[in-house]
């Protein structure tokens, strides 16, 4: 039996609620202990086995979903480029820099 609960911040500690298959909460000073404390009263009031797990909600803003990502169109291909072309000026640059010295015979 999965049981869905609700974790929230409450007067400076955790507060845990469910409401199947008993309407019941318990507060802790982390999330861990708030949801350790739910799952001990849980336990001793449901005698079917049972697993807490968490619940992820998905964001509100669609948007999100399209964070990060870069527009398909011809001025960011040529931005694109010249990132590439610069990265690789800055490579030639680099190993230049790290090529061991020459040396010169002594007359």
């Amino acid at each position: 039996m999965d049981i869905p609960v609700i974790v929230e911040p409450h007067g400076g500690g955790w507060l845990a609620r469910c409401r199947h298959p008993i309407d019941t909460s318990a507060t802790g000073a982390t999330r861990y202990d708030a949801l350790r404390a739910m799952e001990s009263l849980l336990r001793t009031a449901v005698s079917a086995p049972f697993t807490l797990v968490p619940l992820e909600v998905t964001p509100d803003k669609p948007w999100i979903a399209f964070a990060g990502s870069v527009p398909d169109d011809e001025l960011t291909d040529v931005w694109l480029d010249a990132i590439a072309e610069n990265r690789r000026q800055r490579d030639v640059d680099d190993q230049a820099a790290l090529a061991p010295p020459t040396t010169q015979p002594v007359p």
